[in-house]
């Protein structure tokens, strides 16, 4: 079935894939199986190792701590950006509007005047005096009374 020379094929392949195995595969730390030539090598190595991988560590935890500062800085930063324009914007629109009512103001003679409508409701029993006509008039309305009454003269 099997010639020895092939026999001696698969043993020798079996053998190097063995060997080969043993000697040049890693464990999970990355050494080799067949680094060690005594045991006081390898707990020197071991703790050598350890070291390393603590250090290692703190140096990741650390670094992990000042980008997470560095984050919120820049986060708090932003923060404050954000604010000072909607702050910017608020001051925008509010102008923005004081000059529109300006402008309705300038263009139709509609005088419009918070304290025109917060007053509170005449009695029917008051009647106004022309000076309190006459001063609780817009300025359009103003205008056109004294200028209807200069045409008149």
């Amino acid at each position: 079935m099997n010639s020895p020379k092939r026999l001696k094929r698969i043993f020798l392949s079996f053998a190097i894939i063995t060997c080969t195995m043993i000697f040049f595969t890693t464990t999970s730390n990355g050494r080799r199986l067949g680094h060690y030539s005594s045991t006081s090598q390898r707990t020197q190595y071991d703790t050598q190792l350890e070291r390393e991988q603590a250090a290692n560590k703190e140096k990741a935890q650390k670094a992990r701590q000042e980008a997470i500062k560095q984050a919120t800085g820049r986060m708090r930063a932003a923060a404050q950006c954000i604010r000072e324009i909607s702050e910017e914007i608020r001051e925008f629109q509010q102008r923005k509007q004081e000059a529109l009512n300006e402008m309705v103001q300038e263009g139709s003679g509609i005088h419009i005047k918070p304290e025109y409508m917060e007053k509170p409701p005449k009695m029917y029993d008051h009647v106004p005096t022309a000076d309190e006509v006459y001063r609780d008039m817009s300025p359009s309305a103003r205008f056109e009374h004294s200028r209807a009454n200069l045409s008149r003269l």
